[in-house]
């Protein structure tokens, strides 16, 4: 079932986690996703980001999620949530997420960073 709107990208991803459904969890992602793993690990596309997607699946772990703001300019949306995991250390985090409206008319993460909280963010300084 492909998510129609940005916010059941969220839904689906509760639903799919708690199943244990790999597969299903892969395809909340665009074809091209750029994902920042725990580690500040870039995973680039579907075939990279299976390698986080696989072991989370298998925890059929249930997550509870507060979708705090979406904004959305067409065919892009800027999500922002506040998620917590009992069986995640550090919880709750704070994710930012762009999704993506695909050419069916669905919606897919393109870019996710769901481990905001706790990462030292740099910034350069500007001439």
């Amino acid at each position: 079932m492909p998510a129609r709107t940005p916010e059941d990208i969220y839904r689906l991803f509760k639903e799919y986690l708690a199943q244990g459904y790999g597969e299903g969890l892969l395809s909340l992602y665009d074809p091209d996703v750029v994902f920042l793993n725990r580690s500040g690990v870039q995973r680039k596309g579907k075939h990279e980001l299976r390698h986080e997607i696989e072991p989370l699946a298998e925890t059929r772990s249930l997550v509870n999620y507060e979708i705090v703001q979406v904004i959305v300019a067409e065919t892009v949306a800027l999500m922002h949530t506040r998620w917590t995991w009992p069986a995640h250390p550090n919880s709750p985090q704070y994710a930012i997420e762009v999704a993506k409206q695909q050419s069916d008319g669905s919606w897919c993460w393109l870019i996710g960073d769901p481990f905001l909280i706790g990462k030292q963010i740099s910034r350069g300084t500007h001439a």
